[in-house]
């Protein structure tokens, strides 16, 4: 087996992507520093525990045939979480009307928010959606491609509350219909939520490299110096050289500690899905049937998830519900109010039974969109900076072209490791 002299490699940034990235550089033998702003690892996928509930930062939904999913089963990391979701009462809200939301064959014949012509159209669809050729619609508008696709407004309705539901994203006049029919079919395929929160996830991969690595929390990167050598990095007015980078942060951060670079002005008209986001913890659930419910004509979401996993004791609950917002819209009281007046349609009563409530007004899922115009891609649609700049590598959910959220920091990570290794074999003479 060829190999060659390790190398010292920094990555920026602790979270999914992050992690992930050093415990891959681990595997193969190489020295990672890893150094994170915060004072603590897993960034937005951190669980916070409070008064006995467990809460992520807003909803979190693990994708059974997703990148994250294959990846913790290839690492041996096996998760408590309860089976997929299955709703004894979920609502469409239509015209601030609550109807069955047609998840099966009964709801569909049973509900009343599709005509009966409206429900052939939309099962006609449905059922080929995982037959899709989705590659050839990369660079298509998902708006575009559901105006020649179907014949009434109520069934692109339902559609585009599909795709905010499997992607956060509420932009269908830019996002890729490519990618939005492929996390759409992929959501189809099951998803879980983990017992005990997104925390598990984090403390999982953690441990994989955590004793193998340099890890610097509360530690603040200044500026990085690349050339053709290697990486100078500054860090609290010091100077320390890396073989490579791995930039797991946000694009913003990215450019901020980058010289100018043409990589991260492809960036600057990013889209990055924003949910406003309302957390409720109650010692009961007053309507223990009615756990679901999607906004048809509003960007709604609402869904209670100690339901199908361990988040808290008892009769305990925990919901999330949520608002996708548009491009450039930020949470406010507003949205806050509009939320809380979801609850009470949905669960008359809620309010007597509150042992905690947040609100989270603007709550990053994501800061890539895979959007038409650049061909379907997060952000960024290659792991390697390139170019100037040999020795840097970018990881997270703003990365990359054939995942979308927590399954495209994954798989970023992943494939930013394997561009390290290959890059290193390249310069260095095998032994």
């Amino acid at each position: 087996m060829e190999s060659f002299t390790p190398q010292r490699i920094a990555v920026v940034g602790a979270g999914l992507a992050g992690l992930t990235a050093a415990a891959e550089l681990v595997k193969a033998d190489q020295h990672v520093t890893l150094i994170e702003r915060s004072g603590t690892v897993g960034g937005r996928a951190t669980t916070l525990l409070k008064d006995g509930f467990y809460l992520n930062q807003g909803p979190h939904a693990l994708y059974k045939s997703g990148a994250l999913y294959q990846y913790l089963r290839e690492s041996n990391i096996s998760l408590s979480h309860g089976p997929s979701p299955k709703f004894k009462r979920a609502f469409a809200l239509a015209e601030s009307i609550l109807f069955d939301l047609p998840l099966s064959m009964a709801t569909l014949v049973s509900t009343k928010v599709l005509s009966v012509t409206e429900k052939v159209e939309l099962v006609s669809l449905v059922t080929r959606i995982s037959a899709i050729s989705t590659a050839e619609l990369a660079g298509m508008p998902l708006s575009r491609w559901l105006s020649g696709n179907t014949h009434h407004k109520r069934v692109r309705e339902v559609i585009e509350a599909l795709v905010r539901l499997s992607t956060y994203a509420n932009i269908p006049d830019e996002m890729s219909a490519g990618a939005a029919i492929r996390q759409l079919a992929l959501a189809l395929r099951g998803v879980v939520y983990l017992d005990h929160g997104w925390q598990t996830i984090v403390d999982a991969i953690y441990k994989l490299s955590k004793d193998a690595i340099d890890v610097r929390l509360e530690t603040l990167i200044e500026s990085i110096s690349p050339d053709e050598t290697g990486v100078d990095v500054h860090i609290n007015g010091l100077v320390e050289r890396f073989d490579a980078v791995v930039l797991a942060i946000p694009p913003d951060g990215a450019g901020a500690v980058l010289p100018k670079s043409s990589t991260l002005d492809r960036l600057k008209n990013k889209r990055p899905c924003t949910v406003a986001c309302l957390d409720v913890c109650l010692s009961k659930l007053p309507e223990k049937d009615n756990t679901f419910a999607l906004g048809i004509d509003e960007p709604l979401y609402y869904s209670v998830h100690s339901s199908a996993a361990r988040l808290a004791d008892g009769d305990q609950a925990v919901i999330h519900a949520a608002i996708y917002l548009p491009p450039g819209e930020s949470g406010t009281e507003q949205h806050q109010l509009r939320l809380l007046g979801l609850l009470d349609s949905v669960q008359p009563g809620w309010d007597q039974f509150v042992v905690s409530k947040r609100f989270l007004p603007n709550m990053v899922a994501s800061y890539g969109t895979a959007r038409a115009v650049d061909a379907g891609s997060n952000g960024l649609a290659d792991v390697a900076a390139g170019g100037a700049y040999p020795n840097i590598f970018f990881c997270g959910d703003w990365v990359g072209t054939s995942h979308l959220l927590a399954d495209a920091a994954v798989d970023s990570a992943r494939k930013a490791a394997v561009a390290i290794l290959s890059h290193a074999r390249q310069r260095q003479p095998t032994r």
